[in-house]
């Protein structure tokens, strides 16, 4: 049910298919069998099955009115650099099911999802973190590179393909990351160029000033009523791999609580953030950064995906022993916090931010008083 306030035209077609079923596309004699529901979080169903043409994996995803005009531009663009799309799961067709009337995508089916992947407790995801971030920026460098806003990054947009010959040959029992690849493309936001297609003109200006279809891995801009803009892209980049760090997000126990989502974002912009414990101090810190930048200017949006490259570089070189990512007062208060914290922890000893800033004063007045004799 919509109320009032919906734009009918964003929303994606409620329904299952419990029983398997076929769907033909009767323009280019194509075939497609769908065989069991794929749930990949809670706004998000697509469809396994075959392609009786090749008798290859397809997934197929329902798409709303607006959703099927957007991915049908953004196939325009594929064809135009087949090469650099490669980093998008890729798009098989767009059909139309006239006996239920909807728009599906077709995508390739040999991919497992990162949310699935995110939960494979048997074997360990080898460098998850590093191999998720390379990833996913060269996918938003292409999309605003061709002028687009993808809008709506979650943990469930990303598919991946592991690579089972290293795994094989490995004996740690690790599984190995082949490829990421991006999708929910229909989601996106089309910024320039659109005076020759008036209806993705006015669909991207709807969702410009839109609320967000969920608020786990939004902006914090978002939250304040803030244009959808070229940098949260990368701001949602960051809440996926902290979840990808911490194994969780801090909002996870009250995920339709918009307020008090809003709250811990506010929070994790401390360098005493209480949640973190995994995420690297450094990377922890380029959400600070994101937010001194302006939203859609380039150089800006070039400068973060420069600070997270600069991270990937000192994280793929370890010995390189003159390349640093270099200190600020962010990352030492970061790191000193840590280390009393966790010293408190060894000896379960309390702690808390109380606890902190009585330490902090106390080293403060004993510099002071060595500075004064």
């Amino acid at each position: 049910m919509t109320n009032k306030n919906t734009n009918v035209n964003e929303v994606v077609p409620g329904f299952d298919i419990n029983e398997e079923c076929e769907i033909e596309e009767k323009e280019n004699d194509e075939i497609y069998s769908i065989k069991s529901i794929v749930k990949v979080g809670k706004f998000n169903l697509c469809y396994s099955g075959m392609r009786k043409k090749t008798n290859k994996e397809i997934c197929m995803k329902p798409l709303s009115v607006n959703g099927h005009l957007m991915i049908r531009e953004i196939m325009g663009f594929f064809k135009s650099e087949p090469e650099k799309c490669k980093v998008f799961l890729p798009i098989i067709d767009v059909v139309v099911a006239d006996s239920i009337r909807t728009n599906f995508a077709v995508l390739d089916g040999t991919f497992t999802n990162l949310a699935e992947a995110f939960n494979i407790e048997s074997k360990r995801v080898y460098d998850l973190q590093h191999t998720f971030l390379k990833h996913s920026l060269r996918a938003i460098k292409f999309l605003q590179k061709n002028d687009f806003i993808h809008g709506n990054l979650c943990l469930t947009s990303f598919w991946v393909k592991f690579d089972l010959e290293k795994e094989a040959a490995c004996c740690f029992h690790n599984k190995y990351i082949g490829e990421i690849l991006l999708a929910d493309l229909e989601y996106c936001i089309k910024i320039k160029d659109n005076e020759d297609n008036l209806k993705i003109k006015k669909i991207s200006e709807q969702r410009m000033v839109s609320k967000p279809k969920s608020y786990k891995y939004c902006a914090l801009g978002l939250h304040k009523g803030e244009k959808m803009c070229m940098k949260f892209d990368f701001e949602s980049i960051f809440y996926i791999l902290v979840q990808l760090y911490e194994n969780k997000l801090p909002w996870d126990k009250f995920s339709d609580d918009e307020t008090l989502i809003r709250k811990e974002k506010e929070k994790m912009r401390s360098p005493t953030y209480d949640f973190y414990r995994d995420i690297p101090e450094h990377l922890a810190e380029i959400i600070c950064f994101i937010d001194k930048k302006s939203p859609d200017k380039v150089p800006d949006t070039d400068d973060i995906k420069k600070r997270f490259y600069h991270y990937l570089k000192k994280k793929t070189f370890y010995f390189e022993e003159n390349y640093t990512l270099g200190d600020s007062d962010y990352t030492r208060t970061a790191d000193y916090y840590r280390s009393i914290r966790k010293d408190k922890e060894e000896n379960n000893e309390p702690f808390n931010h109380a606890i902190y800033e009585e330490i902090i004063g106390k080293k403060k007045k004993k510099v002071k008083a060595s500075t004064n004799k």
